[in-house]
């Protein structure tokens, strides 16, 4: 709809009758006088929205008026409850993954009455619930009951994916196995994983996209240098931190016996899944801010394969330290345990990334 504000055209379609246009056509507002305008170039009127009256008064820009009258919404929505997922899935796997590796959590799960998998699953949704009201893992606290209920029923589900993929992953629950088995081990992991996805927001502050915030800077000679050395060293210390405590279990050679080639590159990939997760999309700490650094390997695929390298590394030393490996023993095995430890290392040591 055409619309001639102060007595003449000046190019605006209306987008709601009668209250706001955008000028499409400048050619004549250098006509406009000044005081009418309220710019002194024609630049100044290009992409600005404008309410119709006595005179043309400038308003938001126009992605402010798209999101101000929610034509944004969907997708931006969208885009929001899946980083808020992935946030809780993040916190989940930096909460439960020692849980993975406790046989002692299989062998209960395999053959537990299905009532007291009922009455767990019972018991961790009303954690759920009380977490997510004090804490929870999307960017804003809910303040109400019912929403908390809502969005720990989120994190029960997201715990019970994520506790069935990896389980499957590492082949303690197959498709033969029987439903009642499989239940039971993916509840009682899925447990401690909900509680970590119910207290995401606490592990690590999320990020905030404020101007004032500055990254802390790593002093050396060579900034590019010294900031993949801070990440590197970060995902080692990390990697080490929780390789030491599973490494010398017995859990390790139990999954290596029933992992063939390809479920161990499966895994691997799985590894390098979660680690960019929790680092790059979980919004995390200064997540925009670890776009932009600038370093030998700080991009987000060069920066998640470099981790899980250093990762494969520190598992593998931590296997030798406690013997688990040695000359001994074939290639084949360094590989399928290095690879088997290496997804709590990875997870570590994203975890230590993300507290530099």
């Amino acid at each position: 709809m055409g619309v001639t504000p102060s007595g003449g055209s000046h190019g605006c379609t209306a987008r709601l009758p009668g209250i706001v246009c955008r000028a499409f056509d400048t050619s004549t507002a250098g006509d406009m006088p000044e005081h009418e305008r309220g710019y002194t170039s024609r630049d100044d009127i290009r992409g600005r929205l404008f309410r119709i009256g006595p005179t043309v008064e400038p308003l938001a820009p126009m992605t402010n008026f798209v999101s101000a009258t929610g034509l944004d919404r969907p997708s931006d929505g969208w885009r929001r409850e899946v980083s808020d997922l992935v946030r809780g899935a993040a916190g989940g796997f930096l909460f439960g993954v020692p849980l993975f590796y406790t046989m002692e959590v299989w062998w209960y799960g395999s053959w537990v009455h299905p009532r007291w998998v009922l009455g767990a699953l019972a018991v961790s949704l009303a954690v759920a619930v009380v977490l997510t009201r004090t804490s929870g893992f999307r960017d804003a606290q809910q303040t109400r009951w019912r929403d908390a209920a809502i969005d720990a029923a989120d994190v029960v589900a997201v715990g019970l994916v994520c506790s069935a993929v990896v389980l499957l992953c590492l082949r303690e629950i197959r498709l033969d196995s029987s439903l009642t088995e499989s239940v039971g081990k993916v509840v009682f992991e899925a447990i401690p994983f909900a509680i970590g996805a119910a207290l995401a927001r606490q592990f690590l502050s999320v990020g905030e996209d404020n101007d004032d915030d500055t990254p802390t800077e790593i002093i050396t000679g060579d900034p590019l240098i010294g900031r993949s050395l801070a990440d590197a060293g970060a995902a080692g210390v990390g990697a080490l931190v929780l390789s030491l405590s599973i490494a010398p279990t017995d859990e390790i050679p139990m999954l290596a016996g029933a992992l063939t080639p390809p479920w161990l590159l499966i895994l691997v990939v799985i590894s390098l899944v979660i680690s960019y997760a929790i680092v790059f999309q979980a919004n995390f700490s200064d997540q925009r801010g670890r776009r932009e650094h600038e370093g030998l390997f700080q991009r987000p695929f060069a920066e998640t394969v470099g981790a899980y390298v250093i990762s494969l590394a520190v598992a593998a030393a931590t296997l030798l330290f406690f013997q688990r490996i040695g000359p001994d023993q074939a290639w084949d095995t360094w590989v399928a345990w290095t690879v088997i430890l290496g997804l709590p290392a990875t997870i570590g040591g994203a975890a230590g990334r993300l507290a530099v």
